[in-house]
């Protein structure tokens, strides 16, 4: 479900390194709910997609800043709607609040980093004459 593809590719290796470990945790948990692995494996996978995403999101958007891009805001803003979401996870871990956390976990990672990974990080990739 999260394999790297090279259409995911942004031509700068910094970010599609953390690219690439944001879909290897983002992997590590559908093998966890494949496998009914406990909250507390997937509350440790939410941590690093957390630690990831937050450092993935501040180079990002210096990459924005530098190359002027009218869409910084919005895409800042969707970011941290992510960010947001996944620290809303571990609430709900924590307290239990959902029996299906790590099927809803899963479908809304799938559909945030295909969003971001074929669309939001195109303005990112280098201009071909």
């Amino acid at each position: 479900m999260f394999v790297w593809a090279e259409t995911y590719e942004t031509g700068i290796e910094e970010i599609d390194s953390i690219h690439r470990n944001i879909l290897s945790e983002a992997g590590k948990l559908f093998n966890g709910s494949q496998l009914e692995k406990d909250l507390f494996v997937i509350d440790q996978i939410i941590d690093k997609l957390l630690y990831f995403s937050m450092q993935h999101r501040d180079h990002e958007i210096r990459i924005f800043r530098e190359k002027n891009l009218p869409s910084t805001h919005e895409y800042e803003n969707e970011f941290n709607k992510f960010i947001n979401a996944l620290k809303s996870y571990k609430i709900d871990i924590a307290e239990k609040l959902n029996d299906n956390i790590s099927l809803d976990l899963l479908l809304f990672l799938k559909n945030w980093l295909i969003c971001h990974l074929t669309v939001q990080t195109k303005a990112l990739k280098p201009e071909r004459n």
